[in-house]
């Protein structure tokens, strides 16, 4: 409980908003009072630590934003190229019994999403607001065996114990850069 203009504040925000100055003995609570006052101290000494690491989040935030922004472009970039490429026709999918569409659909979106991946990637790197490490590169090759693998079954359809085997590679190569993986 602190006092500002003889008016008693009970709330610790309420109290620096009117920017109390001393604590005060409220029904003979001085002790409680008083404590109350430290308290609300080190909270206020707590919170202008957080303000730095706050500050320092939002900048990371605000990279990492300007990293995802950039990975769209850069995917419309790829799928627009890949759509005019001689193999446009190859990259298109007919309908067929075991697909759900039933007009003939592009096939071009998984190039379009790894690319945006791999522009976000290089860009957080490039600026720091990604640190380079083995275990990134490892994941981003899991990702590359999980592209081909979906690119090759799109054009020759594979069977579904390659592409399990290629869900196995891509787990192999993270974890084998030294990513952990934690059950709870």
């Amino acid at each position: 409980v602190v006092e500002h203009a003889g008016h008693p504040v009970v709330d610790g925000e309420r109290a620096a908003a009117a920017r109390a100055v001393e604590p005060i003995a409220v029904g003979g609570e001085r002790r409680l009072a008083h404590r109350t006052a430290q308290d609300f101290e080190q909270r206020a000494l707590h919170r202008e630590g957080n303000r730095t690491l706050t500050a320092l989040r939002y900048a990371s935030v605000i990279v990492t934003a300007i990293a995802a922004i950039a990975a769209l472009p850069a995917s419309f970039a790829v799928i627009w190229a890949a759509l005019r490429s001689p193999l446009a026709r190859r990259l298109a999918a007919p309908p067929r019994d075991d697909r759900w569409h039933e007009r003939e659909t592009p096939l071009v979106g998984g190039v379009g999403i790894f690319g945006g991946l791999l522009a976000g990637v290089l860009l957080a790197v490039a600026t720091g607001a990604v640190e380079s490490s083995s275990e990134l590169w490892g994941v981003l090759g899991g990702c590359a065996v999980l592209f081909l693998a979906g690119l090759v079954d799109d054009l020759w359809a594979l069977p579904a114990w390659v592409k399990l085997g290629a869900q196995g590679a891509a787990a192999a190569i993270a974890l084998a850069s030294g990513l952990t993986v934690e059950l709870v």
